[in-house]
């Protein structure tokens, strides 16, 4: 999160800049000073706070922010992949949990920032190209938002919101929709005939619900995560949703959903 709160020191430069072009403008009766000035303040300010909220999220999504209790999971942090475990997240959940005010909103961000990074780990080449994809057209669309306000032309900037929102909105939905067939499709099939037996391949964040209390500067509190599976079994990788942090290696039960969409039956959180 250091290279985070540095990174946000960036947004003083146009900031200062514009002040200071206005002010000397004001003061010399220099009208073009004074109008570059309130472009540099108008446009400079939301440019540079666009650029470096995309800089930030690229960051986090690739684990390169750091300032994290625990070690960022990349490809090349071995020590990170083999010390975190179930007991590790369930620390930090704690740790989150037992502070109060800005402490416990530090510790929550760190802990998605890495669960964030993790996911990024285990994607597939074709998964991380289509999540750059989606990311590149959330932040065009959210750009020409801007763009268009700048520039009043209030018709498109009330439709690429639209989409924005809509696009977010879609793919929650759908989000959700996979978590509960997963949580309670084992439920209903799970008989001996038909549950199958893998190994977890790895284990991932997917959501959590929480919740902000006026307690100390409005503490966070993590009242629940989902976790999203990768189980082999029989040369097969499926995937389930749990409340339940697995550990790599991990035997489990579980029943086919829907295609590749498994529930684990052996968990008794599901």
């Amino acid at each position: 999160m250091k290279k985070l709160t540095k990174l946000s020191l960036l947004i003083f430069i146009p900031f200062g800049i514009g002040l200071i072009c206005v002010l000397c403008g004001i003061f010399t009766g220099n009208k073009f000073l004074t109008d570059m000035g309130f472009i540099i303040l108008s446009i400079g300010v939301p440019v540079c706070i666009f650029v470096l909220v995309v800089v930030g999220l690229i960051l986090m999504i690739t684990g390169r922010l750091g300032g994290s209790s625990y070690k960022s999971e990349t490809p090349n942090s071995t020590d990170s992949e083999a010390s975190f475990g179930r007991n590790e997240e369930i620390d930090e959940l704690n740790a989150i949990n037992s502070s109060y005010g800005y402490e416990s909103r530090i510790r929550s961000g760190e802990y998605h920032a890495r669960h964030v990074a993790n996911n990024y780990r285990f994607a597939k080449d074709r998964e991380k190209i289509i999540g750059w994809l989606f990311f590149g057209f959330l932040m065009t669309d959210f750009a020409l938002i801007v763009v268009f306000a700048i520039l009043n032309i209030f018709i498109g900037s009330i439709v690429c919101f639209a989409i924005f929102g809509g696009t977010i909105l879609i793919s929650l939905i759908v989000k959700i929709i996979l978590e509960q067939l997963s949580l309670r499709g084992g439920k209903p099939n799970a008989d001996s005939s038909n549950v199958l037996n893998g190994v977890v391949l790895f284990c991932v964040f997917s959501s959590s619900t929480s919740t902000g209390g006026r307690r100390r500067y409005h503490t966070t509190r993590i009242t629940g995560v989902k976790y999203r599976l990768a189980i082999e079994a029989d040369g097969k990788q499926y995937f389930a949703y749990t409340r339940e942090y697995f550990e790599e290696g991990e035997a489990v039960s579980f029943v086919i959903v829907k295609g590749k969409l498994v529930s684990v039956i052996n968990n008794c959180k599901n």
